[in-house]
């Protein structure tokens, strides 16, 4: 199975933008499809039962944040071949994963239907730049098959797009109708991951037709570090059950992207690997003891 290659990061270097297909194995597929079910019906569900799901019926929005029920979510929120990609990408050794939403859009209800924007304008104070460091990444994973009229995501490769200011952040078809004459849609299968930059113009195509949903799971990253850019700040959900549970089964590299201190970061020390461990009695501390005492216990 495919995950990302150095074909893959060439690509995305050269159009500002990349589709990876197959990213997922059938394992994590089966796995995320369970922990999704605790938040999304299928379309035939909310059809056939729409009172069950009034807000969805009405709006046919769904949206879900990390920490998720479950572990598959949270999992893929911080895969190490994403981390990794991350790394390649932006060309930093420590990263911080900023947003990670799960997004399930119904056909026949809202209009999706967006204009081609940039993503900066909600992700930093300032101007991400495009030379790595400073940069941002930004990814969907698609948890259905996007077809036409599923409302497939439109990019534009940054050739076509060249010369144009990232002010404004959007541009609508009246404002810059030859944007949209470059603007190509992107068809996934399940478990296909596409990875753009700060600097791509992209939309939700919206549906055109009136059966069928389709989900995605919305991530950004960036350096380890650039507190100027962030979507979320995820202290404020430190005591949620489902993120208690998920940072003491998580792996030292799962938790570093979300800012957790790492294993010989001078936060640690006796008292914070004992505060800590009060706090997480069911983590294992043995990395962050064996970096501050040179011992593992």
């Amino acid at each position: 199975m495919a995950r990302i290659s150095d074909d893959h990061l060439m690509r995305y270097r050269n159009d500002g933008y990349v589709l990876v297909e197959d990213f997922m194995t059938e394992e994590e597929l089966v796995a995320v499809t369970s922990d999704l079910s605790q938040y999304f019906p299928t379309w035939e569900e909310l059809a056939n039962c729409p009172e069950k799901w009034p807000e969805l019926d009405r709006t046919g929005d769904g949206v879900a944040e990390l920490p998720f029920k479950g572990a598959s979510l949270n999992d893929m929120s911080t895969h190490p071949a994403l981390v990794d990609i991350t790394r390649r990408m932006l060309g930093e050794d420590q990263v911080f994963l900023t947003q990670s939403i799960c997004w399930a859009k119904y056909a026949g209800r809202t209009d999706f239907e967006q204009s081609l924007h940039l993503d900066w304008h909600d992700n930093s104070l300032v101007m991400p730049r495009s030379d790595g460091a400073f940069g941002q990444l930004h990814m969907i994973l698609y948890y259905s098959d996007i077809t036409e009229g599923l409302a497939p995501t439109t990019v534009v490769p940054r050739s076509a797009a060249a010369g144009r200011g990232a002010v404004p952040w959007a541009r609508t078809k009246r404002i810059d109708p030859e944007l949209y004459d470059h603007e190509l849609p992107i068809y996934a299968k399940t478990g296909s991951l596409l990875i753009f930059s700060a600097h791509t113009f992209h939309r939700c195509s919206g549906f055109s037709v009136e059966e069928g949903a389709r989900v995605s799971h919305h991530l950004a990253w960036r350096g380890i570090g650039h507190e100027w850019m962030s979507w979320r700040g995820w202290a404020q959900y430190a005591d949620h059950l489902q993120m208690l549970r998920w940072i003491q089964r998580a792996t030292v590299e799962q938790r570093s992207v979300l800012g957790f201190p790492p294993p010989g970061h001078p936060y640690w020390n006796e008292e914070s690997l004992e505060l800590v461990a009060q706090r997480y009695p069911h983590m294992d501390l043995g990395p962050y003891r064996q970096a501050f005492t040179g011992t593992y216990s």
